[in-house]
């Protein structure tokens, strides 16, 4: 540690020692976990998902497995094997229901079935985020409501984006993303006059261009029935503690 802490390369390969001469100490977690982020800083993404693996397989009920278990996924995802990473967070969240990082795991799941263009695992991992009612809600909301509108579940999709608007601060940027949302799922279902409303509040109240622009288009179909399926713009958002953020 003292190595680590100096800045010294070999720090790593005494831990790794260590492990080796002393396999069945308590200390071995925490030197994996130590030797696991120092390969992860070094670039060494590989060498630190096996020592991340090696601490949960060894001590699958520590306190440091679920970290182990979030760092796994987050570098298999950085080393291209997002089976692996997907694996390792279903874990976190089923053995470790009360952790704190059950919320980014669970988000970071959703974003991988979005990716994959499955609708409803990705629906339902969001939806187990929103739940828990955590500091990821509001992007899981928004997954949920993207989800929705894609299995052509308007009411389900309205009700997310709704949540979204109410629980946002007025006026801010989330607040005019799930406004987005709420007006595309009413466009695509039957109340067009709730959709023109919220297409209006996006015209007379957002600051990105780039969304006035598509509430504006879809005001002036109204004008030219029948309306088209046009999901709003993708918000540019990221889930937090994915992904290394």
């Amino acid at each position: 540690m003292a190595q680590l802490e100096a800045g010294r390369p070999e720090g790593v390969r005494t831990l790794e020692q260590f492990i080796a001469q002393a396999p069945t100490s308590d200390l071995v977690p925490q030197a994996r976990a130590l030797a696991a982020e120092a390969h992860a800083k070094a670039g060494r993404n590989r060498e630190a998902v096996e020592q991340y693996q090696a601490l949960v397989r060894a001590a699958p009920t520590h306190a440091l497995a679920p970290q182990a278990l979030y760092r796994s996924g987050e570098l298999s995802l950085k080393l291209g094997r997002p089976t692996d990473a997907e694996a390792a967070w279903t874990t976190l969240r089923r053995d470790f229901p009360q952790s704190p990082l059950v919320g980014p795991a669970g988000l970071a799941t959703a974003r991988l079935h979005e990716q994959r263009k499955q609708w409803e695992p990705a629906l339902q991992a969001a939806q187990s985020v929103a739940d828990l009612r955590g500091e990821e809600r509001s992007d899981a909301l928004l997954l949920v409501g993207q989800s929705a509108l894609q299995l052509r579940r308007n009411p389900e999709a309205a009700q997310a984006y709704h949540a979204v608007v109410v629980e946002a601060a007025p006026g801010s940027k989330r607040y005019f993303e799930g406004l987005a949302g709420l007006a595309a799922s009413l466009d695509a279902g039957t109340d067009r006059e709730g959709a023109k409303r919220a297409y209006r509040e996006i015209v007379d109240g957002s600051q990105d261009p780039d969304l006035v622009r598509w509430a504006k288009a879809r005001l002036s179909t109204f004008e030219t029935p029948p309306p088209r399926d046009t999901p709003p713009p993708k918000s540019k958002a990221k889930p937090k503690g994915a992904g290394g953020g």
